[in-house]
């Protein structure tokens, strides 16, 4: 039989590649309005593009924050209870917050270099 551990983990590999599958959909979307030389259609084609990035990062979040979360505070709630030690501070909410805005600020500093360096290449022609 299954342990309980082994179908969660199952999932999450199964999560993890529905998301990146619909996360690659408006990458490929980009090809379409790289090709289109009218300015009304590639606005609308960008914000769509920025709709669906939008969404994909949102049911990545919302599916972590609801069904995973849980599963973390128990097990830290375990943890700590195994070794004998009372703690006041949220470790779980902790960690999550201090990951997303490790992610946050990556983003922004690759954001930040990516627009930097096209700004050096027009300055430059």
């Amino acid at each position: 039989m299954w342990d309980i551990m082994n179908i969660k983990g199952i999932i999450l590999v199964v999560m993890f590649f529905i998301t990146l599958t619909c996360c690659m959909i408006p990458v490929c979307f980009v090809r379409h309005i790289r090709e289109t030389h009218d300015s009304g259609r590639r606005s609308k084609y960008q914000a769509l593009l920025s709709l669906m990035s939008c969404s994909a990062g949102g049911v990545f979040m919302g599916t972590c924050i609801m069904d995973l979360f849980p599963d973390v505070q128990e097990q830290l709630d375990l943890l700590f209870d195994q070794s004998f030690q009372t703690n006041s501070f949220p470790v779980a909410e902790f960690i999550v917050v201090f990951g997303f805005l490790l992610v946050l600020t990556m983003e922004q500093i690759v954001l930040d270099y990516k627009e930097t360096n096209l700004l050096t290449r027009l300055v430059s022609l």
